[in-house]
């Protein structure tokens, strides 16, 4: 009979569909595991590139103090997140944290310039210092105007 039913396959077109979606929900929870996995990526590169910024940036304007001006601890906030520091010896210790997201850097102080610097991070963290000095705006506008004027 070639023009009537097929008596080979019993299980008919029911098992391939639910192979079909089987396979197609697996693919499926990859692809979006795999988004996951990137965007999160993506996230946590920003952050830490954040928060080099904001180490750079802090280290520029502590350097251009003078000596007797620095403060040996204290707190920075920019619009991304915070910084920390604590001076000890001839090493300067910033903890940035943006986004809950934590980074401890260490810089070693020499007589002109910074050198040698080591990082460590700290996953998702909401925890800050919370007893340590701030750098008055004031303080440091002064400095900055004072250190632009003489180089002009």
């Amino acid at each position: 009979m070639p023009n009537g039913r097929s008596q080979k396959n019993k299980g008919g077109i029911l098992l391939t569909a639910v192979f079909s979606v089987f396979i197609m929900s697996i693919l499926l929870l990859f692809l979006m595991d795999d988004m996951r996995i990137l965007t999160d990526f993506s996230y946590r590169t920003r952050c830490v590139y954040e928060m080099k910024i904001m180490k750079e940036l802090f280290l520029t304007d502590y350097l251009a103090l003078p000596e007797e001006n620095r403060a040996e601890r204290g707190e920075v906030t920019y619009t991304s997140g915070t910084l920390n520091y604590q001076l000890e010896k001839d090493e300067l210790k910033i903890t940035a944290l943006v986004n809950g997201y934590q980074r401890t850097f260490s810089e070693k102080l020499t007589n002109d310039t910074t050198s040698s610097e080591s990082s460590t991070e700290t996953g998702h963290s909401e925890s800050t210092t919370a007893s340590s000095q701030t750098i008055t705006s004031q303080t440091l506008s002064t400095t900055i105007e004072t250190h632009l004027s003489g180089n002009n």
